[in-house]
């Protein structure tokens, strides 16, 4: 004889297991594309966005490139925008003001282009991303645009860690 459940307990455990089947599938929609991103960027953002706290990842991505590229030029009296445009301008370093470059530096129209892009991106976004997210009061970003903005930052990260650094007299 074949035991029956009570009633409603199937529809109950069927409604849990979807519950739990979305809550999962909402989580890890996204992280396939995680592991691509350079990995300042990840570990910066990481448990917030395990969280679900979108905006405040991308803030903390952005910290932490801003920190890690710091590191890399053994300086913290810059930072943001101010770092970023300093680092990739096109004279030569001076006493205390270290300059990065992407690979390979042949002075052609192209790597002035890379240094360029590398310096307006840098400015771009702590201007346009990092700096509203942490002094405005803003609604939470949605997975996809954060995602976006998180993508942005790996770029940057990617080319501050490739880049040679330049100090005066070298």
């Amino acid at each position: 004889m074949r035991r029956r459940s009570a009633p409603g307990l199937n529809s109950y455990v069927r409604m849990r297991l979807q519950s739990a089947l979305v809550t999962t599938l909402q989580r890890s929609t996204l992280l396939p594309c995680i592991p691509i991103m350079h990995p300042w960027v990840w570990q910066g953002a990481r448990s917030l966005w395990q969280s679900g706290h979108y905006r405040e990842a991308v803030t903390a991505a952005a910290i932490k490139v801003n920190a890690e590229t710091q590191n890399k030029i053994g300086s913290s009296e810059r930072s943001e925008y101010d770092l970023f445009t300093h680092l990739f301008k096109p004279e030569p370093p001076s006493l205390g003001h270290p300059r990065l470059r992407l690979q390979p530096v042949d002075g052609t129209k192209s790597g002035e282009s890379r240094r360029r892009g590398a310096q307006s991106l840098g400015q771009a976004l702590y201007t346009g991303i990092r700096n509203p997210a942490s002094h405005d009061e803003q609604a939470e970003l949605g997975q996809a645009e954060a995602l976006e903005q998180l993508a942005a930052f790996s770029i940057l990260a990617r080319w501050v860690d490739g880049s040679r650094l330049y100090i005066h007299g070298t």
